[in-house]
């Protein structure tokens, strides 16, 4: 969940991470003043175990770059074939 505590519209922009493996299911729409929307990324593990990857979601608010960390166990590949978009650039797996 993605609040925008500002008094201009939230524009979130790209996904970094340094194992290329995290990007939106869905480009978020902008988010209104005081409005919240729920933002789902989408995760490619590269090996099955506990994971945790750091992700810097960037956009127009005032510090520019938030850092997420995704943590996850991961007991196994649901596609192993999948594309992960991250920063516009479709990055397969």
């Amino acid at each position: 969940m993605v609040r925008n505590a500002g008094k201009s519209p939230l524009v979130l922009g790209a996904l970094t991470s340094s194992c290329y493996c995290a990007g939106y299911r869905v480009p978020p729409a902008p988010i209104a003043p005081g409005q919240s929307a729920t933002i789902d990324i989408v995760y490619a593990p590269r090996q099955l175990g506990p994971m945790a990857e750091a992700v810097m979601m960037h956009s127009n608010a005032v510090t520019g770059v938030t850092k997420l960390t995704l943590r996850a166990t991961v007991v196994r590949n649901l596609a192993p074939e999948s594309l992960v978009k991250e920063s516009g650039i479709a990055v397969p797996f």
